[in-house]
């Protein structure tokens, strides 16, 4: 069983998958009803999503990044990211500065950072093979599948629904799937303990499809 990815050219074979850490962000804790103190201070909820994380992840693995990785302090913020293991492969989401929504000249300020910290930056929408089935990734669902948000936002960088099954993060659901959506897998911490999660587990679900 194998998941993979293409990165310039190249076919890379994906370990782990995850998004919306949201390091630094001091109201995440209360928007996404997460057990951390909701105060200025996020080193509790950064420390434990840095420990979750490198108790799964090796250094040799690759893991693809759904979006919304820091906000906060973000020079300070992104810097946390240099003690996440593995070789990490960004697909941009609406709070990632190098996100399509920002101006191009914001995108080149903030890319370096993006690309210090140890990210690849890919495409907002990705062809993804999950062990022999094609498949999307985006950061966001796909259109007109709001999930527990009450409207369609960032409609033009949402992925369109042609029958693929789509892992994405985003919605800040404390459930993997859901019902209403059944090709889709959202993959962000608020559904997995706050940890990314083994593709194993991704290649399991799109074979029940």
């Amino acid at each position: 069983m194998t998941t993979q990815i293409r990165v310039n050219g190249e076919t890379v074979t994906v370990q782990f998958v995850s998004s919306d850490q949201h390091v630094g962000h001091t109201n995440i804790a209360r928007l996404a009803e997460r057990p951390f103190d909701n105060t200025a201070d996020t080193n509790h909820m950064d420390e434990t999503l840095i420990a979750n994380w490198n108790n799964l992840v090796s250094d040799t693995d690759n893991v693809l990044v759904l979006g919304d990785i820091a906000l906060g302090t973000f020079e300070k913020s992104i810097q946390k990211w240099h003690r996440f293991n593995g070789t990490l492969f960004l697909v941009p989401g609406n709070h990632d500065r190098v996100s399509s929504l920002e101006s191009a000249a914001r995108q080149e300020r903030f890319r370096p950072m993006y690309e210090d910290a140890g990210f690849t930056i890919l495409d907002e929408v990705i062809e993804i093979v999950i062990d022999g089935v094609e498949s999307l990734a985006s950061h966001y669902p796909y259109k007109g599948d709001s999930g527990t948000h009450e409207f369609d936002r960032h409609v033009r960088l949402r992925p369109v629904n042609e029958g693929k099954p789509l892992i994405h993060g985003h919605t800040h659901a404390h459930a993997a799937t859901d019902d209403r959506f059944p090709r889709q897998f959202h993959v962000g911490v608020d559904a997995h303990g706050y940890a990314p999660v083994p593709v194993t587990v991704i290649e399991q679900w799109v074979h029940t499809l």
